[in-house]
C-alpha cells in the first residue's frame, strides 16, 4: 500500500517537474498559452507590430490584462518576421516612435528598419 502511495507521489512529482519545464520554455509558451493583445501599424503601413501576451495560470482582477508578460514582434508589409522580444508586461508596449529607418520601443527595444 505504501509503495503505491509513494508510485503516486512520484509520478505526480515528475508530471509538476515537466509541466513547469515546458511551460517557461519560450517556444512552448507561445504555442500553448500566448494570445493576440494588439498590431499596431507604422505611418506608412510598411511595417507593423504585433503584441501578444501570454495567458496567466492564475486568476487575475478585472483590468488587469496588461499586465501580463508577452512578446511583441515586428512585420514588414510582407508578412515576413523580422524581429521580436520578449516584454515583461504588454501594456508597456505604449510608446511607440516610427522614423524612416527606424522604430524605437521606450525601455523596450530599438529595431533597424531597411530601406
Amino acid at each position: 500500500m505504501i509503495s503505491k502511495i509513494i508510485k503516486l507521489i512520484t509520478g505526480v512529482l515528475i508530471l509538476i517537474i515537466l509541466s513547469v519545464l515546458l511551460l517557461t520554455n519560450s517556444f512552448v509558451k507561445k504555442i500553448c498559452c500566448a494570445s493576440e493583445y494588439s498590431t499596431l501599424y507604422s505611418p506608412n503601413n510598411n511595417y507593423y507590430l504585433k503584441i501578444y501576451r501570454y495567458k496567466p495560470f492564475y486568476m487575475v482582477m478585472p483590468g488587469s490584462s496588461g499586465d501580463a508578460p508577452g512578446y511583441i514582434q515586428l512585420y514588414n508589409k510582407n508578412n515576413i518576421l523580422m524581429q521580436e522580444k520578449e516584454v515583461e508586461m504588454v501594456q508597456m508596449v505604449d510608446d511607440i516612435r516610427w522614423s524612416k529607418n527606424q522604430v524605437d520601443i521606450k525601455f523596450i527595444a530599438s529595431w533597424e528598419l531597411p530601406d
